[in-house]
């Protein structure tokens, strides 16, 4: 079933504005009337179709009116009761004409004939029969008439703006004036049922410049035999043209049209193929100059201007057969004779021999053009492999090819020893290995042995020959032998092999870290703690570290005592931790690092000095006596070993006896301006004159230690 191209596609000139319609004839089509139109200087024309084939003939049957309203002028909107006022454009409904005026114009325009045969015609039922009608196919026919003579009926007017105006479909305004817009309406001149004039058959236009549809673009063309297939881009083209003719020129000047029957023709394009037309022409005879070009046709029967030109000329068939090569023959100077055959009774321009060292190729030329009649070629230096092909060309230049045939010399020379070996080896374990291209012609390629020793056996680390000259392989970290050594050699394609390379000596990442050192003991006296351990026995530690921290601080606190560095003159060390506090609690631990900067540490051993709770004496004291206030002022320094100094004690005693606790001081501010705190005290008695008194000082911690006391100081009261 044809489908009206009109109402697929908008016709988008100055001034038009139009709904898109959708044709559908199912049961469930909205019956409605979609309408387009095209605006000229001085009229304008409208196109419209109804939805489906039961709208079709309601409509013939009612007749339709066309109303206007005039909404702007020069730009300007009218004001609201002149915008109200309709203009019926149409004295007496339209209606398609009686069946005469189809039968008096249908020979000269057969869009009006296949419009009148669907209107009019008694059947319209493709291929039945009279003993058919009980058949399925009969009854199939039967139902899809009206749809048949619907589609055929538009499609009659899509491609003749006569036919469409016979049809009913089509009115042309010659009343419209130049820069106005107007709202169309259609009208049924009696009540159509399920027709609602405020959602189908109205279109705004706009009365401006008649603007030419542009031209087909991209108009190509492939020429074969006797035939050319022409292709054009629809994108922009399907907006304006609902069919297209084709224009055939042998001079470039005097064109006809090959269009079949001389039908437009409406391009079907096929979901996947893209939005591209394609027709294909039967040409009078190859070899001879034919210039092309294509002219859109709109829905309005106005055609576009002529695209651009294009020629080419139909091409005789290829050869129907190939070269085949009879035989290559070695030459007792080296080369080889090439022999093949050909028939004689091709057209052609004649021969080239193509050569390669892979029968993949690439191949490449060796001869020049070979005359025609031409049948042998020799090859006076043939590399040591040799793939050879016939190639012919037509008198186009066209080409086709022989199987290729191999040949080889005599070749008992291996190539060259690889050279100019590198590589390395990277740390997840690959290694890469290159070295200079071989220069021989008929190189196979390479393989690559390896070893974990210099003068050990090397193993085969490659099956097939590689042609590249680098191998990328991988091998194992995990193994004492730091070092892997790789050898290459060459061979040629007939396995002609070179000796073994040098050894190239790689150097695998070091990605085990040095076995750890081992803390041994932690001894622990009253001035220091003594943290001996063994050292790490790896032979890539680059150093080893001996740290500390307070038992329970964070990582970033660990505070590095001494660093040993090889060579070492022992396994094991030993080192004593001074001026630590009393008490206090550490942690120790030894870190190795590697050349590759990979780290390993010890378990953590932890110590404190003992505390025998005796704290360091109290010096400098001094005493002096204040007869007139009846006192004795002691004065002293001290400087605590730790933060928790709770009081001193202050003993006295007489000459001969032993001293007394008489007093207790707290610790006060340090004094501003002195190296270490000073304390005193002032003794008030009861004191008696000419009398010698001792004093000592002791300090008293919280957590229980005491010093000694001091040494007395003596005054005389």
């Amino acid at each position: 079933m044809l489908v009206l191209t009109l109402l697929l596609y908008l016709y988008p000139c100055t001034g038009v504005r139009a709904q898109t319609p959708v044709i559908d004839d199912t049961e469930s089509a909205e019956d409605g009337l979609q309408m387009i139109a095209r605006s000229f200087t001085d009229s304008v024309r409208l196109r419209w179709a109804p939805t489906n084939y039961r709208m079709w003939a309601k409509v013939r049957n009612a007749g339709l009116h066309v109303e206007r309203n005039t909404l702007t002028r020069n730009g300007e909107m009218l004001p609201l009761a002149e915008r109200q006022q309709i203009s019926r454009l149409t004295s007496s409904p339209i209606t398609p004409k009686p069946e005469p005026y189809f039968g008096a114009r249908a020979a000269e325009n057969r869009y009006v004939a296949i419009g009148g045969q669907a209107l009019y015609g008694e059947s319209f039922e493709p291929g039945s029969s009279a003993g058919d009608d009980a058949s399925y196919g009969g009854i199939l026919n039967k139902a899809r008439e009206q749809s048949n003579r619907f589609s055929f009926g538009l499609f009659a007017a899509d491609q003749s703006w006569e036919a469409a105006a016979m049809m009913g479909l089509a009115f042309t305004d010659s009343t419209a004036q130049r820069n106005e817009v107007y709202l169309y309406r259609l009208v049924p001149s009696t009540p159509i049922p399920g027709y609602d004039p405020q959602r189908s058959g109205f279109l705004t236009v706009v009365v401006n410049d008649n603007a030419p549809p542009p031209t087909v673009k991209r108009l190509s063309a492939e020429f074969t035999d006797r035939q050319a297939v022409l292709s054009w881009d629809l994108e922009v083209a399907s907006s304006f043209y609902s069919s297209y003719n084709i224009l055939r020129s042998e001079d470039g000047i005097s064109f006809e049209k090959v269009n079949k029957e001389d039908l437009p023709f409406v391009p079907l394009v096929k979901p996947g193929q893209g939005n591209k037309a394609f027709f294909q022409d039967s040409l009078p005879e190859n070899n001879q100059p034919y210039f092309y070009a294509v002219v859109g046709q709109t829905p309005f029967g106005i055609l576009g201007e002529m695209s651009e030109m294009i020629q080419g000329m139909g091409l005789d068939p290829k050869p129907t057969a190939s070269p085949s090569v009879t035989g290559v023959f070695p030459l007792q100077d080296g080369g080889f004779s090439i022999g093949w055959n050909f028939p004689e009774s091709e057209a052609i321009n004649g021969f080239k021999i193509e050569r390669a060292r892979k029968n993949a190729g690439p191949y490449k030329e060796i001869s020049v053009l070979l005359g025609a009649e031409i049948r042998a070629f020799t090859d006076p230096a043939p590399m040591p492999s040799n793939y050879y092909k016939v190639t012919v060309f037509d008198q186009y230049d066209r080409t086709l090819s022989s199987y290729a045939v191999l040949a080889q010399p005599n070749d008992e020379e291996p190539p060259a020893v690889p050279s100019g070996l590198r590589g390395l080896i990277l740390k997840d374990g690959r290694m890469i290995i290159s070295w200079d291209d071989n220069p021989e012609e008929d190189l196979l390629g390479y393989r690559i042995w390896l070893s974990n020793q210099p003068d050990a056996e090397y193993s085969l680390a490659t099956g097939a020959p590689i042609e590249e000259n680098y191998f990328v392989g991988k091998t194992t970290l995990k193994t004492l032998s730091r070092k892997l050594y790789a050898k290459v050699l060459s061979l040629d394609f007939r396995h002609n092999t070179s000796d073994l390379s040098d050894y190239i000596e790689l150097l695998r990442p070091d990605t085990v870290p040095p076995a750890p050192p081992l803390m041994k003991n932690v001894r622990a006296n009253r001035d220091s703690l003594i943290v001996s351990w063994a050292f790490s026995r790896s032979i890539d530690v680059e150093n080893q570290v001996l740290q500390r921290r307070p038992l329970g601080a964070a990582d970033a606190d660990w505070a590095t005592l001494t660093t040993f560095s090889p060579p070492l003159a022992a396994t094991t060390g030993e080192h004593a931790d001074t001026e630590l506090a009393r008490g206090d609690e550490f942690e120790y631990r030894m870190v190795a690092t590697d050349f590759s900067g990979l780290q390993s540490t010890s378990k953590t051993m932890r110590g404190n000095i003992i505390d025998d709770f005796i704290r360091k004496q109290v010096e400098g004291v001094s005493a002096s006596a204040d007869r007139r206030e009846k006192t004795i002022n002691l004065r002293w320094n001290y400087d605590p070993e730790k933060d928790n100094l709770k009081y001193f004690e202050v003993w006295r005693a007489l000459p001969g006896k032993n001293p007394v606790s008489i007093a207790r001081v707290t610790k006060p501010a340090v004094a501003k301006g002195r190296k270490k705190p000073a304390f005193r005290f002032v003794d008030e008695g009861p004191l008696k004159m000419n009398t010698t008194y001792q004093y000592h000082i002791k300090a008293v911690y919280a957590d229980g230690g005491e010093s000694p006391l001091s040494a007395a100081v003596e005054v005389r009261y």
